[in-house]
């Protein structure tokens, strides 16, 4: 196996020692057929740069040497737009095995044919390389300026690029493209194939085919081909375009033999084992020295991609990947191989494709159905499919993130066929989210902290950001995109990142404040604070399109969990809500639930699939709209800074508040069971009261008449008077259809109650007041007693009454200084005057005495002690 790639070495120094000129002028070969060129194209609507083609011209020479393909083009300049682009050509070639054969520079004006290979400027140079994406391209580009081009003129070229790679061992295989996205007057394609190795065809989507002539020649030509504008964000396994393969591989196992002998393993090379040594000194088992040199291989040594030459097919040796430092994807799979199996950990290499290992059945056995490589591990009864080239990965073998890559072709000897990967695990791409929100301070301001958790690839795109940027940069960042949502908040402290390396997780958490949260509303007197589920608005992408001709590509797996606490202010009241969105592509719950003072909005997606047919769109489209348009929560306040809580009907702007009415109408519901269970519990405290005495008052002799006890007496009565109406005046306003429609628009749900349980209070007191009177007229012993628990519980009930307001109406009633000095003062009176009852001589003398009314004249008073029987 060796021999065959030193053979292929020296042929390649043969090549470059006969291809030292960068290109030559030529005449077109003899083997190429002259393919008219068709008349200038009607108006094309989706032709918009300027120019139209009229031709497409590809022959192909299929030889044991000096194989050779040509390419002819011809276009039109339609407009000012289209005359730099027809004005300048390039044309890439690879020194190393090829060979550039200038043909034809014309300028075809009014019939007449210029050539331009004398007049036009001319320049070789290395082609672009994208250092940024480390893309290294060993290419040279031959740059064409041709000299003056005016719209109307007809521009054609034609070049020849003769040989081919030898590491290919002269096989043939290449795509090619049936449609394009602007019109084309005319394609032919034509093969001459003089290898004697049969060929095979595959027609994608075309009623196109080569017709074969009897000196081995295959011919295609299709005349006014139209433009294709592709739909977007189609999927990467699906092709917008018609096309056509060819291939003289005979099955996917002549691929396997063909490249198999490059990645022949070099565990026994001495870098090799001199690496091994350094890396597993300590006692590991093979799990972890898998780890080991994958993470070596990755982060270690650094990845470019040099695009052709030689070694775009032809992997370095290991000691010389170590020895500089940089490596391609075959590089890094080979060095990755060689280290496993120094260990004795059975693992072997596979070729698969980025973006259309999906359709990799469909398609004909070639080399071009592959451009990555992935090293296959065998670690007892599991197999893991490992990428060298990507960076940043952490985890155990079980939750490291590897991209979906559908199918791989092993390359194993005897291998006959692709193998279908896994598909990865659901966590391998999850994103959660809680958001922590607090409202209970009595200002505008609003504390804020985000959690984010990242799993899987998501886990290895943020160590890679902040390998990049640094948690400064990342921390402004989201800082920025946080303002989005809420302009003028801040910073309140750093950015903290924890990490769970064994299970691949990477959490962020993000502190917050922002001191002017709640904005006013626009024509209401409300003020209000919206919030949106970010997590979803960056995955939840309702495409514009209402219809689709080509599948739409989506995220999968992908799981998505975002949580809103929003922790308000005790005696708050929030409806509960529930919403499921079930699609065939995927599936989103919201729930909203309160307890405890805290409101829990949390919000799931996952996919189902990755991709979205056409006949499905209509039905994903609204479902996902509809889960969009979920998202949105909105709470308010009255400008009197009561808290209402609103779901808004349209996103991002506020709606009716969905709470008052349900508040009015519950507290007219509530107001007469509190008024009937109030008054029968008042009618039972008076029954009590006069079944402790039922003794109608007896007046006493010698009771005192004095004018002071006399003043006592009516200031008393007086008194009791006072707060009786009082009362009523009070418990009046409680049936004012008035006043309980403001309270329910304006109190919450919670604060209400305490209302109601007031006006409970207050009909006890009256009946309270009520007793009092009565006991005033015929029990005046028991008045004083009653009157002072009056006094004693009106005092009691005012401190509770103020506890409550500062506890459960904080925000939402002002209690002022103003208002606690006068609650002093009334308990500093009722405290003075119950006193005053139960120790003052003249108030005992005048109550707590009896007698009988209206005494006989000559009959002596009846005394009465606690241990005379006065039994008849």
């Amino acid at each position: 196996m060796l021999k065959r790639i030193v053979w292929a070495v020296c042929c390649l120094l043969f090549i470059n020692s006969s291809f030292a000129q960068d290109y030559q002028v030529v005449a077109t070969p003899d083997w190429v057929m002259d393919v008219s060129i068709p008349a200038a194209l009607a108006s094309d609507e989706q032709n918009n740069e300027g120019r139209a083609w009229l031709l497409v011209d590809r022959q192909y020479l299929l030889a044991q040497q000096n194989s050779s393909r040509f390419y002819r083009y011809v276009s039109q300049v339609t407009s000012p737009e289209g005359i730099d682009d027809a004005a300048s050509i390039t044309i890439d070639f690879t020194p190393g095995y090829q060979q550039l054969q200038l043909h034809a520079l014309n300028v075809i004006r009014d019939g007449q044919r210029i050539s331009q290979l004398h007049l036009a400027k001319i320049d070789v140079k290395p082609a672009a390389n994208d250092a940024q994406s480390r893309v290294y391209n060993q290419d040279q580009q031959l740059s064409v300026l041709l000299h003056d081009v005016q719209v109307g003129d007809v521009v054609e070229y034609s070049f020849s690029r003769v040989g081919e790679n030898p590491l290919f061992a002269y096989h043939f295989a290449i795509w090619l493209d049936l449609a394009w996205r602007t019109s084309v007057g005319k394609v032919s394609y034509r093969l001459v194939n003089r290898s004697q190795t049969p060929l095979s065809f595959r027609y994608h989507r075309s009623d196109a085919t080569f017709d074969e002539s009897d000196d081995q020649s295959f011919l295609l030509q299709i005349d006014n081909v139209a433009g294709i504008k592709p739909d977007e964000d189609y999927p990467n396994s699906f092709q917008p375009f018609p096309y056509v393969q060819i291939s003289d591989f005979a099955s996917w196992q002549q691929v396997v033999g063909w490249m198999l002998p490059r990645f022949e393993s070099r565990e026994r090379d001495p870098a090799i084992l001199k690496l091994a040594q350094q890396l597993f000194a300590e006692s590991m088992n093979q799990e972890q020295k898998a780890l080991k040199a994958l993470s070596y291989v990755q982060d270690r040594i650094r990845f470019v991609d040099p695009d052709m030459g030689l070694h775009a097919q032809l992997p370095l040796p290991p000691s010389q990947v170590l020895q500089q430092g940089f490596a391609d994807v075959k590089d890094k799979a080979l060095l990755l191989l060689s280290l496993l199996r120094s260990q004795g950990i059975e693992s072997k290499i596979a070729l698969v494709h980025q973006r259309l290992g999906k359709a990799l059945p469909e398609f004909l056995p070639a080399q071009y159905g592959f451009n990555h490589l992935l090293v296959q591990v065998a670690l007892g009864e599991q197999t893991y499919w490992l990428d060298p080239t990507r960076q940043h990965q952490q985890g155990s073998l079980d939750t490291l993130y590897q991209p979906n890559r559908h199918h791989a072709l092993p390359l194993i000897e005897g291998q006959r066929d692709l193998v279908s990967l896994p598909p990865p695990a659901k966590q391998q791409q999850v994103k959660r989210v809680i958001e922590e929100i607090d409202l209970t301070s009595r200002s505008n301001n609003m504390m804020y902290k985000i959690i984010a958790t990242y799993q899987g690839f998501y886990a290895d795109d943020l160590r890679r950001e902040l390998a990049e940027e640094g948690q400064v940069a990342l921390e402004q960042d989201y800082l920025g995109f946080t303002q989005k949502y809420y302009p003028g908040i801040s910073l309140r402290a750093p950015l903290r990142i924890d990490y769970d390396y064994k299970e691949n997780i990477v959490t962020t958490t993000e502190f917050y404040q922002h001191d002017d949260a709640w904005q006013p509303v626009e024509n209401e007197p409300k003020i209000a604070i919206q919030f949106e589920p970010f997590l979803m608005d960056d995955h939840l992408k309702v495409p514009e399109e209402d219809t689709r001709t080509m599948p739409l590509a989506i995220e999968y797996p992908l799981h998505l969990s975002h949580v809103t606490r929003i922790l308000l202010e005790p005696g708050s009241s929030m409806e509960e809500q529930q919403l499921a969105v079930d699609d065939p592509a995927f599936s989103y719950t919201k729930n909203v639930t309160f307890s405890d003072g805290v409101l829990t909005i949390a919000y799931d997606y996952y996919s189902k699939t990755d991709v979205v047919n056409p006949q499905d769109f209509a039905l994903y489209k609204q479902n996902l709209q509809n889960a969009y348009e979920a998202g949105y929560y909105q709470i308010s306040r009255k400008t009197s800074q009561i808290i209402k809580t609103t779901q808004p009907a349209e996103p991002r702007a506020p709606s009716e508040d969905g709470g008052e009415l349900q508040n009015e109408e519950q507290v007219k519901h509530n107001l007469w069971y509190v008024v009937v269970f109030a008054g029968l519990a008042g009618m039972a405290i008076i029954w009590l009261i006069f079944r402790s005495d039922p003794n109608p008052v007896q007046y006493t002799e010698g009771m005192p008449s004095s004018s002071v006890t006399m003043a006592i007496n009516g200031v008393i009565l007086l008194i009791a008077l006072g707060y009786t109406i009082n009362g009523i005046s009070d418990f009046s306003d409680y049936f004012d259809q008035q006043n309980w429609t403001e309270l329910a628009q304006t109190y919450s749900s919670g604060f209400l109650q305490l209302i109601e349980a007031e006006l409970a209070l207050m009909i006890l007191t009256l009946s309270g007041l009520f007793a009092v009177s009565l006991l005033y007229l015929q029990r005046r012993h028991t008045f004083v007693p009653v009157f002072c628990v009056l006094l004693v519980a009106d005092v009691l009930l005012g401190m509770v009454d103020a506890a409550l307001v500062g506890i459960i109406g904080r925000q939402q009633v002002e209690f002022t200084l103003l208002d606690f000095a006068y609650l002093l003062l009334v308990m500093l009176v009722e405290v003075i005057w119950v006193i005053y009852l139960a120790l003052n001589q003249s108030v005992k003398a005048t109550f707590n005495q009896r007698s009988v009314k209206n005494r006989p004249v000559g009959e002596q008073p009846v005394r009465i002690t606690a241990v005379e029987d006065h039994t008849l």
